[in-house]
């Protein structure tokens, strides 16, 4: 499926409010895309951007905005939650009469890296591969974002330690 171009179904992005997925709903919508939000949230709807209220950790609300969409593009991510959200996804998604094309955002590296986080990631990645859905897997690079919130909270100390040559 060609997510690109200005024609096309509905377009349902998990995590659309988020560091990532605020970003890619932007660019779909830029680029005339009928676009779909889960939100955990009740959020006003826009000409552009239609906002669901479901919760991939419980389910509620998931088959619903699933449905119709002919794309997913699966940005929502937590640190302990990515492989029962994305199989709660998957599961909704596979029971639709149309199939829609399920994009998993994961991260560079991911198969390399034994941390919880990345071994989550991963899980996950197995959970979209075995769905049964036409899928893709696209691994990014990890948010500099992260460092630099993390960073700041340690402000709070008489001390920070800093890397040595690092640039700010």
């Amino acid at each position: 499926m060609d997510l690109s171009g200005k024609s096309g179904g509905q377009i349902l992005v998990t995590g659309g409010t988020g560091t990532l997925g605020r970003h890619v709903v932007q660019g779909l919508v830029e680029r005339g895309r009928q676009v779909r939000v889960l939100s955990r949230r009740e959020r006003p709807s826009g000409n552009d951007v239609t906002y669901l209220m479901g919760d991939l950790a419980t389910g509620a609300g998931v088959r619903e905005a699933t449905s119709g969409a002919d794309a997913i593009i699966h940005c929502a991510s937590a640190k302990n939650g990515d492989v029962e959200a994305t199989r709660t996804l998957v599961t909704a998604a596979a029971s639709q009469d149309n199939l829609p094309h399920l994009v998993y955002i994961s991260v560079v590296g991911v198969d390399g890296i034994r941390f919880g986080y990345f071994k989550t990631k991963l899980a996950a990645e197995r959970v979209v591969a075995e769905s049964g859905l036409p899928w893709t897997l696209q691994r990014a690079t990890q948010f500099y974002d992260f460092v630099l919130s993390g960073a700041k909270s340690m402000t709070r100390f008489p001390l920070v330690p800093v890397p040595k040559d690092f640039l700010s």
